[in-house]
């Protein structure tokens, strides 16, 4: 998808601001914390870290120019964590990520970007269990496992995921 199509969707679509176009990475971050239902600090935790990764990672992309400020990343993060927006908002936002990640390779896939985003959404999963005691394999419960093979996939990390 071209990118201005993209930033067309983000706005018209989704109500977001054009430079939000930076932020949709942290959207799938976003929807694997919200998978289980609620969010926790360890997952809040985690994001944060993500995003200031992510906007260091812009600034050097930029040769040190400000591509968005701290303001707009607060403000983008409060969005989405004040309150469980709609999985279904969060889903189609975390596919447009995915387009604009496709459309802009030298900012995610060629320098890792894109692996280093699943290894947090997977930080994500582990982070915080929604009940105890859990079984062996359930410590990621399966809405988190189904946003994590979308997720796999969308990024071009994995074959076929496993059920």
């Amino acid at each position: 998808m071209p990118r201005q199509r993209i930033i067309d969707e983000l706005v018209n679509a989704y109500g977001l601001a054009e430079h939000d176009i930076y932020l949709l990475s942290l959207v799938p971050v976003i929807e694997t914390m919200w998978a289980d239902g609620k969010l926790q600090s360890a997952e809040i935790g985690i994001l944060n870290d993500y995003a200031i990764n992510w906007m260091s990672h812009l600034a050097s992309a930029a040769d040190g120019e400000l591509v968005v400020d701290a303001a707009q990343v607060n403000a983008f993060i409060e969005r989405f964590t004040r309150e469980r927006p709609e999985p279904a908002l969060l889903a189609g936002l975390s596919e447009l990520a995915f387009e604009w990640m496709k459309a802009s390779p030298q900012l995610v896939s060629n320098c890792g970007k894109d692996r280093e985003l699943y290894d947090y959404c997977l930080d994500i999963a582990a982070a915080a269990v929604s009940t105890y005691p859990y079984d062996r394999r359930a410590r990621i419960i399966e809405a988190e496992k189904a946003v994590l093979h979308r997720t796999l996939q969308a990024l071009g990390l994995g074959g076929t995921a496993a059920r």
